[in-house]
């Protein structure tokens, strides 16, 4: 995905966004230099793990 695209994406984590507005841009802007050092065509490349639980209901008591 691209630079921009990930870090859109790091909205959906609060834990900057307590920073405040300025903080929070303070944030950002050092986020994309250190992306664009690791990921200088612009690209970032991640690898998601995902677990799946399930839980079985043994159904309605008759």
């Amino acid at each position: 995905m691209s630079v921009g695209t990930h870090l859109a994406d790091l909205g959906s984590h609060s834990a900057f966004l307590v920073l405040g507005e300025k903080g929070t841009r303070r944030f950002l802007v050092e986020e994309r230099e250190r992306l664009a050092e690791l990921f200088p065509d612009g690209t970032v490349e991640e690898s998601y793990a995902v677990d799946l639980d399930v839980a079985v209901s043994p159904g309605p008591v008759s």
